[in-house]
């Protein structure tokens, strides 16, 4: 099941961060979130080459890392991947990093997501 969080954020994400923000949301969920679950990290790049280099970069922190060409766009994708429990000071962290790895090879940090099964997902207002 996938949550696709609004464009426009809400006044709750302004307030709290982004981040604890989505941790908020998805603490109305059944799922666990003391156990590591697998997480995903956005980053665009204008090169190949940036995304490659954050990805390599990103592979050092113990990231699976895969940079392809941004669908719709001529940005470039790395997707870094890591078992992680969401907590977060780790977030937090985590999100510095991508800030800093992204700004040196001249891209941008857009977020990261997490799944839920359907039965998790239960109860969660839809966000769309």
């Amino acid at each position: 099941m996938s949550r696709r969080l609004p464009d426009k954020p809400r006044k709750e994400f302004r307030r709290v961060g982004p981040d604890q923000a989505v941790l908020n949301l998805l603490s109305q969920s059944s799922a666990d979130f003391k156990r590591k679950r697998p997480m995903t990290f956005w980053l665009y790049f204008p090169t190949r080459k940036g995304a490659g280099s954050a990805g390599k970069k990103l592979a050092e922190l113990g990231f699976s890392c895969e940079c392809v060409k941004s669908a719709g766009s001529k940005k470039w994708l790395c997707l870094a991947s890591k078992d992680v429990v969401p907590r977060i000071g780790s977030l937090i962290s985590i999100h510095r990093s991508m800030e800093r790895i992204a700004k040196q090879f001249g891209g941008k940090y857009n977020g990261w997501e997490t799944g839920l099964s359907t039965e998790e997902g239960r109860g969660l207002p839809d966000v769309d």
